[in-house]
Parts: C-alpha cells; structure tokens; sequence
C-alpha cells in the first residue's frame, strides 16, 4: 500500500507540475502573439523590386 500511495503522490505532483508548465507555454504564446502584431503596429510596408535586365 505505501507504494501505490508514493506512485500516486508522484503522478500528482508531476500533473501538477504539467499544467504549471502548460500554462507558462500559453502565457509565452500570446506574449509572442502579441510582440509579433506590435512589431508593425499594423502598417503595411512596401517593398521595392528590382528586375534584372
């Protein structure tokens, strides 16, 4: 019995340790989602092509 309760103890701890590092990934996704949106501040930049002759 005490080793299923330290199995049980370790899945818990490592669940708990998951959803902690699931949501930092969430919370480091939308940071980027959001530097990516600032960085052009929605303005469209034009671009010049030269042709080669």
């Amino acid at each position: 019995m005490e080793m299923y309760e330290l199995l049980l103890e370790r899945v818990v701890v490592l669940t708990n340790e998951y959803l902690k590092l699931k949501q930092e990934l969430k919370e480091l996704k939308d940071l980027t989602e959001n530097q990516k949106h600032n960085d052009s501040n929605g303005r469209i930049i034009h671009m010049k092509i030269k042709k080669k002759k």
